[in-house]
C-alpha cells in the first residue's frame, strides 16, 4: 500500500494541527496558572502597602509624641527654678540650675530654632528667649 504525495502531506498538515491545537491548550492552561499566582501576588502586594502605609503613620506620630514629650520635658526642667523662685526658695538653688539651662537653650539654638520658636515651646518671653540665646552664644565662644 503505497499512500499518495496528497495522501501524505494530508497526514502530515493533520499532525501538524492536532499539534499546534495541542500547543494552545498547554499554553492557555500555563497561562491561566500564571494569571492566577499574578491576581494573588497583586492581593498580597496591595496588603503589604496598607500595612505599610499603617506603620508609617504609627512611625509619624511616635517620632511626634516622643518630640511633644521632649519640649515638655526641656520646659519643666527649665520652668523649675523660676517655680522654686516663685515659692520662695533659696536664690542660690536657682542659680544652680542656670547653666543647665543654658545648654538646653543652646541645644534648641544648634537645631536651628529661632528665639521666637523658643519662647514658644518654652512658654517664656520673646525677649528672655533672645536673651538666652544670646548669652548661650557667648559662653559657647569662651
Amino acid at each position: 500500500m503505497e499512500l499518495s504525495l496528497s495522501q501524505i502531506g494530508f497526514i502530515a498538515s493533520s499532525v501538524l494541527c492536532l499539534l499546534t491545537l495541542t500547543k494552545c491548550l498547554l499554553v492557555n492552561k500555563e497561562n491561566k496558572f500564571i494569571l492566577k499566582q499574578l491576581t494573588e501576588t497583586m492581593a498580597l502586594l496591595a496588603t503589604s502597602k496598607k500595612q505599610l502605609n499603617e506603620l508609617q503613620i504609627k512611625h509619624r506620630e511616635t517620632i511626634t509624641f516622643h518630640k511633644a514629650i521632649e519640649q515638655a520635658e526641656l520646659t519643666t526642667k527649665l520652668q523649675a527654678p523660676r517655680l522654686q523662685a516663685a515659692h520662695g526658695e533659696k536664690h542660690q538653688q536657682s542659680f544652680s540650675s542656670v547653666p543647665e539651662k543654658y545648654s538646653y537653650i543652646r541645644s534648641l539654638t544648634e537645631k536651628g530654632m529661632s528665639p521666637e520658636e523658643i519662647a514658644s515651646v518654652l512658654s517664656i518671653s520673646t525677649y528672655e528667649a533672645s536673651q538666652l540665646v544670646a548669652l548661650t552664644m557667648i559662653t559657647a565662644t569662651s
